[in-house]
């Protein structure tokens, strides 16, 4: 093995050489993502609810205020957190909220859903939709503005049901601001 290894790498000609020195790395941390920040738009997706083979686009969903959750059935704090997105979707019925799923097995992320009795738009992720947002991890949420544009990204788990519920009173009152 470390022959072929060897002989690999001294057959490369010339011209295929790396360069001294190596490009700087870009890839976001979770503290200092580059994706989906407050102050830009949304980005766009399609993607099928886990429970049906319906699909939701983020275009239907413009013009009211909206919560996007990025959550994992193994994710513990995702475990946590469920209970508080449950009661905002009881205490804001003007907010419109939509989980996504990330790196989950469709029927662990179900399976989950129905013994929380998730009532929201649940949405099967993929990579891509995970990529434009800058995820890395879950949970993360983003409060979204009707016009589409984010309004505040929070990373990890909320500290408390009273912080999503101050998170979501900062959006109603934004999305009532003309």
């Amino acid at each position: 093995m470390l022959g072929i290894a060897s002989w690999a790498v001294t057959s490369a000609s010339d011209d295929e050489a790396t360069p001294a020195t190596a490009p700087p790395q870009t890839t976001p941390t979770l503290d200092q993502p580059n994706r989906a920040q407050p102050g830009q738009a949304a980005p766009g997706f399609t993607l099928p609810t886990i429970d049906s083979e319906d699909e939701v686009s983020l275009t239907e969903l413009e013009g009211q205020p909206l919560v996007i959750n990025f959550w994992a059935s193994w994710c513990i704090p995702c475990r946590t957190e469920f209970p508080a997105l449950a009661d905002a979707v009881d205490m804001y019925p003007d907010v419109t909220f939509v989980g996504i799923t990330w790196r989950d097995i469709a029927d662990d992320a179900q399976t989950f859903a129905d013994e929380m009795n998730a009532t929201w738009t649940l949405l099967e992720g993929d990579d891509e939709v995970a990529d434009a947002y800058g995820v890395r991890g879950v949970p993360q949420t983003l409060f979204v503005l009707p016009d589409g544009t984010i309004q505040q990204r929070l990373y990890l788990e909320f500290s408390s049901d009273e912080q999503l519920d101050t998170m979501i009173d900062d959006l109603v009152a934004a999305s009532a601001t003309p």
